[in-house]
């Protein structure tokens, strides 16, 4: 790699801050496409000694390094940057320490330090965007944990914090702590509540692939509910939404949760096969489930467990587990599947 060839590449990463934005589904292909020269870039510039570029770069990718193809990456390129002499000085700095420590999380590693680290120096350079996603991310790591009281209490800090900003846009992710928080301690309404304030805020934003998430997420509480079409509603309008964004996790997460009301509808073999589909697909892509899809999937296990066959339900596990992604959600969308139809 030339000189002028990581320079194309950084002027390339500069321009996806918006367009992942904007149109993500185009620029994540675009990206795809240009993925080996993008990573040498960032190595190039490393290996120059040139901190500013490097931590440039890794900071303006972050919507491109949280698609689960690319969080090894990503991990790998963050950590390497901020490694570098001179890196703290960087103008784009707590932007690249708030990637590394998201993708600490993601990839299941201990998150705790690289949270603390964010929450730190953001407070230290009075950045208050980065501290609020500092508290988010310490909220995260308690989710990981099952402290849904700390989660609250972090949320809540990162939710005054923003309000301080001044920006409505910065309540989201404080409303999203707050409504599966909501959700994991029983308090459906205030889930609700949380949720929908989230789809608002993503929706003036135009973040493609935060909606279709937690309309997901707002289904899930109408299915602790009973609200059972209403939640395949959710479920499918996120389905749809996924699609058009090309997000692959939420594709693999919209077969979770097809699989999820397939059980609630009464329907426990079709819904085994999918939910196993589901895993099958997190587990070749080393995805760690988030806290609260983790907790509907063990929940759904343990209904499993008590509802089918122990034999009977082995080999509807092998069946999905040996489903191509496409196959399982040409599958979850089938309407009206019974029960039957999943055997030999």
């Amino acid at each position: 790699m030339t000189r002028s060839d990581a320079d194309r590449m950084r002027k390339l990463a500069a321009e996806a801050v918006t367009g992942l934005v904007a149109d993500p589904q185009t620029w994540h292909a675009t990206l795809g496409a240009e993925h080996v020269p993008l990573v040498a870039a960032v190595r190039w510039f490393v290996a120059a000694g040139e901190a500013p570029a490097a931590v440039e770069m890794v900071a303006n990718l972050f919507r491109y390094w949280f698609d689960d193809r690319y969080h090894a990456v990503g991990y790998e390129l963050a950590a390497a940057a901020l490694a570098m002499p001179g890196a703290s000085a960087a103008p784009r700095y707590l932007d690249a320490v708030m990637v590394w420590a998201g993708l600490t999380f993601v990839t299941g590693r201990p998150a705790d330090a690289a949270y603390d680290r964010l929450l730190t120096e953001a407070r230290q350079r009075g950045d208050k965007v980065n501290e609020v996603e500092g508290l988010i991310g310490l909220a995260r790591v308690a989710a990981r944990a099952g402290e849904w009281v700390r989660v609250r209490e972090h949320a809540l800090a990162a939710l005054e914090l923003a309000e301080s900003t001044g920006d409505g846009a910065h309540r989201r992710v404080p409303a999203h702590a707050l409504a599966a928080a909501a959700r994991a301690m029983g308090d459906y309404p205030e889930a609700r509540r949380r949720y929908t304030e989230s789809i608002e805020i993503g929706m003036r934003m135009g973040l493609a692939w935060h909606v279709p998430s937690e309309q997901r997420n707002l289904g899930h509480v109408e299915l602790r509910c009973g609200n059972l079409g209403e939640a395949e509603q959710l479920f499918s309008t996120a389905l749809a939404a996924a699609r058009r964004a090309g997000t692959t996790t939420l594709l693999r997460c919209g077969v979770l949760d097809f699989g999820i009301l397939a059980v609630a509808k009464g329907q426990p073999e079709r819904g085994a096969v999918l939910v196993a589909a589901a895993m099958a697909a997190f587990t070749a892509a080393e995805v760690v489930l988030d806290p609260d899809d983790d907790e509907e999937y063990q929940a759904v296990r343990w209904k499993l467990r008590d509802t089918l066959d122990p034999a009977r339900l082995a080999e509807l596990t092998d069946r999905g587990s040996a489903l191509s992604l496409d196959e399982a959600l040409t599958m979850a969308q089938q309407d009206g599947i019974a029960d039957t139809a999943a055997r030999p």
